[in-house]
Formats: C-alpha cells, structure tokens, sequence
C-alpha cells in the first residue's frame, strides 16, 4: 500500500454544467445577481471562475479520484491554497487505496499471490 508522499496527485478544472445561478443565497438579491454575473463574465477568459474540480491520486497504475462541483476560483493556484484542495487530496488517496486492496483481494481469490 502506498504511503500519501509517494502518491502523485493532479488537478483538473472540468466543465460544471450546473449553471451558478441559485447557488448564492447571502439575503441580498443585488448582491448575489452580481456575483452571477461577474463569474459568467469571468467564465469567458478563466475556467476556474465557474468548474468542477477534480484531484487524481496515482500510484504504480492505480487511480483515485474526487470530485467537488460549483468551484468558483481565480485561478488553479488559489483553489490549491484553500482547504478543498486539502481534503479532496485526502479523498483521493483514499479512493486509491480501496481500488487497490480491492484489486488484491481479486488477486487473492483467483490464487495469486
């Protein structure tokens, strides 16, 4: 089983084909029908203004993901400094580990060693 340092782990902005709209509920319309705005504005030049990310674990050919829609970013460095990015490494890591004790446990059942 891999320990969490020798995992490599990559992010990816896809596509979030849940429009932003509805998804901001401060009290102020106002302020919340700008903020939709400015992300559809900035939608048109950033990709990270309104995505899904996702954070692959990989290790010896095994994978392992997560997944965390309605990110709204400047940019993928300030989605890696926040906490998210954090816990859905912690995710990841974790999804690999069951694929790969599953994948043994395969293994085991069909005799190999």
């Amino acid at each position: 089983m891999p320990t969490f340092e020798e995992v490599e782990f990559d992010l990816e902005c896809l596509p979030e084909f849940d429009g932003p709209e509805g998804h901001f509920a401060s009290g102020d319309d106002d302020f919340d029908r700008e903020t939709v705005k400015k992300i559809l504005d900035d939608l048109e030049w950033n990709e990270w203004a309104w995505c899904t990310a996702k954070v692959t674990a990989k290790w010896r050919g095994f994978t392992g993901s997560d997944y965390l829609g309605g990110c709204s970013y400047q940019s993928k460095e300030e989605f890696r400094a926040g906490g998210y990015f954090a816990d859905m490494q912690a995710q990841a890591f974790d999804d690999l580990c069951r694929k790969i004790e599953s994948a043994c446990d395969g293994e085991m059942e069909r005799g190999g060693e």
